[in-house]
C-alpha cells in the first residue's frame, strides 16, 4: 500500500512502483509523472480491469477527470460486443505474464466508438496499459457500414432494420431494390420455414447466437451458398436487437460437392473392382483344391503351390476388406432387432479357421436380457473386427479373450480385450489409420481397425484403445442408444 506523502522504490524498468492492491490506495505522484511522459494513453489497470492510474491522455480520451478515472473500470468504455475479449485479455497478461495487444473499441464520447490498439503487460501484480493508433471516433452506423462482411440488424419482431453495401453487393441488388423486397423470399424455399423458427428462437432469447448454412437467391436467378451468423445483444437500457453477417461460401461448397462425387466415383470404382476380382479368385482358390487332389504326394509340388495358395488367400482378404469398407461407407440402414449374444457366437463361428482358435479361452459377458434395436450389418462389423483382432494378436500362452456388452446411461457399450502383444504407445494414434500396421506380426490388410472406425463413426460412436506391451489391449466401443427406441419398434 502506499500512504500520502510517502515515496516508494521505482523497481521495475517501465518505472513503475512495485505495488498496487487497491484502486483507493493514493497514488505517489512519481506515477502520475512517468505515465505523463508518455504521449499516447496509458495507465495502469488491476486485475478486474479497474483503472488505478491513468495519464493526462488517457483522462482526455476517456472524458472524465483523473480522479473519475480511478473510480472505473477500463470495461465501462469498452464495445459491448468486445468485453469478453477484454476479460480474455487481461487473464492472459496474468496468467502469461508476458505482453499482449489486441485492437478493440473504445467509447470516448456517447454513442461513439474509437478503434485502439491495446498493449498490455502484467507487471508486478497490476497490468501496464498503452493505447496506440486511435483512429478518429466513427459513430455506430459509420462503423456498421464500413464493415468489410455482409450483415444485417433486427429488431426482436425480426423486422429488418437495416443491412449494409456489402450485402447489397453480394446479392447484387441495388439499394433502392433491395428495400422494397421481403429478405424472406430470397431463401431457398425449403429452408424458409426452419430458418423462421432458428431466429424466433434467437429473438424470445431461448437461444444466444446462431450459426447455419443458408441459400440466398442471387438477382440473377442463382442460388449463393452463404454462412449466416446471428446473435442476440441486449444492451442495459436498450432495446435488444439481433445482428448478422452473412458470408458468401458458394466456392467451398461447390469444392465441397466436387470432393463428394470424386469419394462417390472412387467408391464405386473399388466397389466394381472387387466384385469382378472375387469371381477370378475362387477360382484360384478351387485350382489350389484341385492341385491338392492330383499333386498331394509330391512335397516339391506342394511346397510352391502352398505359397501360391497363400499368395491368393492374401489378396481375397484385401478384396473382401475392401467390399466391407465399401459397404459400411455408403450402406444403407438396415435397422432390425438384434440379439447380440447370438451375433457374437456366429461372428466366433465365422472365426474359427484362424491360427490357434481353439486354443483362447473365451469368456462372454452380455449383460443385456433383450434383443436391441440397432443397425444390424454395422454392429456387425463392429464385433466380427474387434474379436478378429484379439484372435490374431492373442498371447501364445494360456491366451484369454474377454467380450463384454452392456448398456450404460443410453450408451452402448461393446468391450473387446486379450492379453495378447499389446500396441506401442507411439503407433497408438495411428491404430485406426488405412493401411496402418503397428506390429510385423501383423498379417492383416492394416484395413480391419480403419473399418471398424469407419463403422462406428456410422453409428456416432466413439472408439478407445488402452494397451501395454506384452499385457494386451482393451477396446471400448461406445454408441448411442434409446431404450425407447426398442419400445417403439415393438408397438409399431
Amino acid at each position: 500500500m502506499y500512504s500520502a506523502g510517502k515515496k516508494e522504490k521505482i523497481t521495475n524498468s517501465a518505472g513503475f512502483p512495485a505495488d498496487f492492491s487497491s484502486s483507493n490506495a493514493p497514488l505517489p505522484a512519481e506515477v502520475i509523472s512517468v505515465l505523463n511522459l508518455i504521449e499516447d494513453p496509458a495507465g495502469i489497470l488491476l486485475p478486474d480491469g479497474r483503472i488505478l492510474a491513468a495519464n493526462t491522455a488517457l483522462v482526455t480520451f476517456l472524458n472524465l477527470t483523473g480522479q473519475q478515472a480511478r473510480q472505473r473500470s477500463l470495461l465501462d468504455w469498452v464495445h459491448p460486443e468486445e468485453k469478453t475479449l477484454l476479460h480474455r485479455k487481461l487473464l492472459l497478461a496474468k496468467t502469461k505474464a508476458r505482453p499482449y495487444q489486441s485492437n478493440l473499441r473504445l467509447r470516448a464520447a456517447e454513442g461513439v466508438y474509437n478503434s485502439c490498439l491495446l498493449h498490455m503487460q502484467w507487471s508486478n501484480g497490476n497490468v501496464l496499459l498503452l493505447l496506440k493508433g486511435c483512429l478518429e471516433p466513427q459513430s455506430e452506423d459509420q462503423q456498421f457500414e464500413r464493415l468489410a462482411t455482409a450483415s444485417l440488424i433486427y429488431d426482436t419482431q425480426l423486422n429488418l432494420i437495416r443491412y449494409n453495401e456489402q450485402f447489397c453487393q453480394l446479392l447484387g441488388y441495388p439499394d433502392s431494390e433491395l428495400q422494397q423486397i421481403n429478405l424472406n423470399t430470397l431463401l431457398h424455399p425449403g429452408q424458409a420455414a426452419t430458418f423462421t423458427s432458428q431466429m424466433l428462437n434467437l429473438a424470445e432469447g431461448r437461444k444466444k447466437s446462431l450459426s447455419t448454412e443458408l441459400q440466398f437467391r442471387h438477382k440473377h436467378q442463382h442460388y449463393l451458398w452463404v454462412q449466416y451468423t446471428a446473435a442476440l445483444l441486449e444492451r442495459p437500457g436498450e432495446e435488444p436487437y439481433i445482428t448478422a453477417t452473412v458470408l458468401d461460401i458458394s466456392q467451398l461448397k461447390q469444392k465441397e460437392q466436387q470432393l463428394v462425387q470424386e469419394q462417390q466415383d472412387m467408391s464405386l470404382f473399388i466397389d466394381r473392382v472387387t466384385h469382378d476380382m472375387k469371381g477370378p479368385l475362387r477360382s484360384l482358390m478351387a485350382l489350389h483344391r484341385i492341385v491338392e487332389l492330383e499333386y498331394g504326394h509330391d512335397p516339391k509340388v506342394m511346397e510352391y503351390f502352398n505359397h501360391y495358395h497363400a499368395t491368393v488367400q492374401r489378396l481375397n482378404t484385401t478384396v473382401s476388406d475392401l467390399l466391407t469398407l465399401s459397404k459400411v461407407k455408403k450402406g444403407a440402414a438396415r435397422m432390425a432387432m438384434v440379439n447380440l449374444r447370438s451375433m457374437v457366437q456366429d461372428c466366433l463361428q465365422s472365426l474359427c479357421h484362424l491360427p490357434d482358435f481353439y486354443k483362447i479361452s473365451f469368456t462372454i459377458r452380455i449383460e443385456i436380457k433383450d434383443s436391441v434395436y440397432i443397425e444390424e450389418n454395422l454392429i456387425q462389423t463392429i464385433i466380427q473386427n474387434l474379436l478378429e483382432n484379439a484372435i490374431k494378436y492373442c498371447s501364445e500362452t494360456a491366451p484369454k479373450v474377454l467380450i463384454c456388452i452392456k448398456l450404460k446411461d443410453d450408451q452402448l457399450v461393446l468391450e473387446v480385450s486379450d492379453n495378447g502383444i499389446g500396441i506401442e504407445e507411439e503407433a497408438q494414434s495411428h491404430i485406426f489409420d488405412m493401411f496402418y500396421r503397428a506390429t510385423t506380426r501383423s498379417t492383416g490388410t492394416g484395413l480391419g481397425l480403419y473399418i471398424l472406425r469407419n463403422a462406428v463413426e456410422k453409428l456416432k460412436g466413439t472408439v478407445k484403445l488402452r494397451s501395454m506391451p506384452l499385457k494386451g489391449s482393451h477396446f471400448i466401443v461406445t454408441i448411442p442408444y434409446l431404450q425407447q427406441a426398442v419400445v417403439a419398434k415393438e408397438n409399431a
